[in-house]
């Protein structure tokens, strides 16, 4: 084969990967932000094995907008890639870690109109997916409620089961619209999120 041709063909071939990257990266959620905050003076070398927060009675299971696949969604993926740092989940014994999530969405005019304090405001509570946990967040410094997040965003925290305080918190201003997004956006949503657990100990302030 002629140098000249090759060349032609590996031109052809980069232009084929950019425009390729160029769909995925436009067909993506946009990720605009990720963050995380966590309790300094928490060794999370010792969480081990992790299950998901006992809920109480969410708020929102009722509107009809509400679509499980997406809570299976985001349980399947963090559960991804706390299994890719070496954790286990709990079948027997009591888990070193809980799980909990919300997402931030503006809520429905009849859901405004008929809200009152108590499904307002409290800890990891959303206009749709949140529900009103109990856990302590005392020990993450610059702690906030859903409500506080741009609407879209993903929140996930990790709750130490011995204590049920909040001991890492991480968040994506990812413009998450739940009755539209594609499982693979949703995966890399929580992926970006959960490459900051856990936190790297030099890092610490």
């Amino acid at each position: 084969m002629k140098p000249s041709h090759q060349k032609n063909i590996s031109r052809l071939s980069s232009l084929l990967l950019l425009l390729t990257l160029f769909i995925l990266i436009s067909s993506c959620t946009p990720i605009l932000n990720v963050q995380s905050s966590y309790d300094y003076s928490v060794n999370f070398d010792k969480f081990r094995t992790y299950g998901w927060y006992q809920v109480e009675t969410p708020v929102t299971r009722a509107d009809p907008e509400y679509d499980t696949s997406i809570d299976q969604q985001i349980k399947a993926a963090v559960e991804s890639e706390l299994v890719r740092n070496g954790m286990l989940p709990s079948d027997v014994n009591a888990p070193d870690l809980l799980i909990a999530y919300d997402i931030a969405l503006e809520p429905r005019p009849d859901q405004v109109n008929n809200s009152t304090p108590s499904t307002n405001f409290g800890f990891g509570y959303s206009y749709w997916y949140g529900y009103r946990y109990s856990y302590s967040p005392a020990g993450v410094s610059d702690f906030r409620n859903i409500q506080e997040y741009p609407m879209g965003a993903l929140v996930i925290d990790l709750i130490d089961a011995n204590t049920n305080e909040l001991v890492w918190r991480g968040w994506a201003e990812a413009d998450i619209d739940p009755i539209g997004i594609q499982e693979r956006d949703l995966n890399r949503v929580v992926a970006n999120i959960m490459s900051q657990y856990p936190p790297v100990p030099n890092l610490r302030r």
